[in-house]
């Protein structure tokens, strides 16, 4: 069986197989950055890819929640190296050239010292190591038309460009936030305190800068505020409405009182059944 597979050359085959899959690996490698490459310009429209999409949302997201010591730089390089085409990331595509090389030598290795053992031809030990050298010049030659160092660090560098100088997590903050709420006059003129010119002083105020969160929690208690004094002053305008009402009321009164005095008592006789017949009519 062994000398029927050495004088075959399977082990020859195999290692062409295995060099040809390697290459294989890197450009599809290659082809992979180019396409993430060539989608990177869209980041700051409307994304074609996935992986830009993704990329897009989740630097919003992040930028969103935690402006100040958001690390650009270390979210673009976890971002590809969490990217997957087939079930594999980047780094064990290319993994996979090395793998192949590692494979063919091995393989070619134990060809050469196996029919060397079968005392077979001169030729035929030395085809092992041809193979040997054929497929580490494909692997080399494959990785420097290919260049994945160079488009993987082109890559990097255009993503940290366009992310932190597009301003995209920014206006994604302005557009998310609520408009702020001018505040009531009331809560104004309680704040104000009256002092002499001579006994003011200048008080230097140390301001900090107000997270997300707080302006939101600011916002919604001026909101609060503003919709107590509306309902307050739409109370007092009722009260008002009343009070003008029952004023009305007691005038009117008054001035028949005083027509129904001035009649006979014969006409203030007739006018009241006139009244009460309307009335109960």
């Amino acid at each position: 069986m062994l000398q029927f597979i050495a004088e075959q050359n399977v082990l020859l085959y195999t290692m062409a197989v295995v060099g040809i899959l390697g290459a294989i690996s890197q450009a599809v490698l290659y082809f992979m950055y180019g396409r993430l490459i060539r989608d990177m310009g869209n980041v700051t429209g409307i994304p074609k890819g996935k992986f830009m999409k993704q990329l897009k949302q989740r630097y919003t997201g992040g930028r969103r929640m935690n402006e100040e010591i958001f690390n650009t730089k270390a979210f673009v390089r976890r971002s590809i190296m969490e990217f997957e085409y087939a079930g594999m990331n980047l780094h064990q595509w290319r993994r996979l050239g090395g793998i192949a090389f590692t494979v063919c030598t091995i393989l070619g290795a134990a060809g050469y010292f196996w029919t060397q053992s079968l005392n077979m031809a001169q030729g035929v030990q030395q085809n092992y190591l041809w193979a040997i050298l054929a497929t580490a010049l494909l692997l080399v030659g494959i990785y420097g038309l290919t260049d994945i160092s160079y488009k993987r660090k082109y890559l990097e560098t255009g993503l940290q460009d366009i992310l932190e100088n597009s301003g995209i997590g920014r206006r994604y903050q302005e557009v998310d936030l609520p408009e702020p709420v001018p505040r009531p006059m009331e809560e104004k003129e309680k704040v104000k305190t009256v002092k002499p010119i001579t006994q003011q002083k200048t008080v230097s105020v140390k301001t900090t800068p107000m997270s997300s969160r707080q302006k939101r929690d600011r916002t919604a208690e001026t909101q609060a505020q503003k919709d107590k004094r509306e309902l307050k002053e739409n109370l007092a305008k009722l009260k008002e409405g009343i009070s003008e009402t029952a004023v009305v009321r007691e005038r009117e009164k008054e001035r028949n009182t005083e027509i129904l005095k001035q009649m006979d008592p014969a006409e203030q006789e007739r006018v009241i059944r006139e009244v009460l017949k309307e009335f109960l009519s």
